[in-house]
């Protein structure tokens, strides 16, 4: 019953290569006084260097983002250019947090693997000796 409740809530879903990629660099854009004044173009210049995103893609990423809780949006005009106003919100503030929970779970599962390898290993030997 609890397994199923924390699967309902989305605890484990990690973000996509692409949705940390543009969550970086808005954190980092934003993380002074926890908002930011931006463009797509800005975004997708930005991050060119990582990967090649298309404006689609980035404003997919970024409603996915705003629909995650990271952040909010407000959309508006700057000289006549579609800007956003992106206002952290907590989760997005704890990003960083999250990001090295991230990196903890990942190197606690490969250690779990490599325990569990080394024990079905020696529970092998010692049963091939058993019955041998």
């Amino acid at each position: 019953m609890v397994f199923w409740h924390l699967l309902s809530h989305n605890f484990f879903k990690m973000l996509t290569r692409k949705e940390k990629i543009i969550m970086d660099f808005l954190f980092l854009k934003c993380a002074k006084n926890g908002n930011c004044l931006i463009s797509v173009q800005e975004i997708m210049l930005s991050v060119a260097h990582q990967i090649k995103f298309k404006e689609e893609s980035v404003k997919e990423i970024i409603f996915s983002l705003q629909q995650e809780g990271y952040f909010d949006i407000i959309y508006t005009d700057r000289q006549g250019e579609s800007v956003l106003v992106i206002t952290l919100l907590a989760k997005g503030k704890g990003y960083l947090r999250e990001k090295v929970q991230d990196k903890r779970q990942i190197k606690f599962k490969i250690v779990l693997a490599f325990i569990g390898a080394i024990l079905s290993f020696i529970v092998g030997k010692i049963l091939y000796y058993i019955f041998l």
